[in-house]
């Protein structure tokens, strides 16, 4: 009788799944709303990557003074890269010599590796949806799982702030977005199994933007130190005060000899 039943709902679930495909291949936003509605479904979050994914594709501009717009621009100058120009931008990042504006690894080998197929920009904010809306569901998901499906009006409205922390529209600056999206989920994993294996996530965001360095100090000396309420409070104090004292020092130097890429 119990394997009756299992057997019908896993033909119940591959009827849903081809359902929800042909939806996404008609109307994607429609798709996706049923995909969150269901999130408790391996099918629904797989077909959340493509909506999302799909998104980055179908990003356009309206105004140059969007944060796409000059990612845009970059992507068509990678386009015309070759490669010992890329290996020479490469060796200068990590150098902290580059004079281009770049500062980070990850949007520039991606966006290289992307140039090499094709030059539409579409394409390249595609890829980097997808790795955006990888890491932001496997956050969502860690934490539903956790807490085993939305129970009560306080969970519900935890899910839907979690989903507005950093939305998927923000995918277009590319490099802050994802590199949170990939520290939180490393911070959540390593916390959850205290596996410092997952530390390595928190490493990876500093290759997608810098600033996430001091960031993955903290989550190192949690690591070692243990809870140490004050000595994290101390962080916290110095994240207020150490950036004035940055901008005071960089206003002695001419713009010019601190190259583009200083933030």
């Amino acid at each position: 009788m119990e394997s009756d039943l299992l057997i019908r709902a896993k033909v119940n679930q591959e009827r849903s799944n081809k359902g929800l495909k042909l939806i996404f291949l008609i109307w994607p936003f429609l798709a996706g709303c049923i995909a969150v509605r269901n999130f408790g479904l391996k099918s629904s979050r797989k077909i959340l990557l493509f909506v999302f994914t799909y998104f980055g594709y179908t990003i356009n501009f309206a105004r140059e003074s969007m944060d796409g717009f000059a990612h845009k621009e970059k992507f068509e100058l990678f386009a015309k890269l070759d490669s010992s120009s890329f290996f020479a931008l490469i060796q200068a990042i990590l150098l902290r010599k580059s004079n281009s504006g770049e500062l980070d690894l990850y949007s520039v080998v991606v966006n290289f590796l992307v140039s090499r197929f094709t030059d539409s920009y579409q394409v390249m904010f595609m890829v980097h949806s997808f790795v955006f809306s990888y890491f932001m569901l496997k956050v969502i998901e860690v934490i539903f799982d956790d807490v085993e499906g939305i129970k009560s009006f306080n969970v519900k409205v935890f899910f839907i702030l979690l989903w507005f922390l950093i939305p998927i529209n923000n995918v277009q600056a590319i490099r802050f977005p994802i590199a949170s999206w990939i520290y939180i989920y490393g911070v959540i994993m390593y916390l959850k199994s205290e596996n410092k294996r997952f530390l390595f996530f928190c490493f990876l965001s500093c290759l997608v933007h810098f600033s996430f360095a001091l960031a993955t100090v903290v989550v190192l000396a949690y690591s070692f130190l243990g809870n140490r309420n004050l000595l994290y409070l101390s962080f916290l104090a110095l994240s207020f005060i150490l950036p004035n004292l940055f901008y005071s020092f960089l206003s002695n130097f001419d713009s010019s000899q601190l190259g583009e890429g200083v933030e």
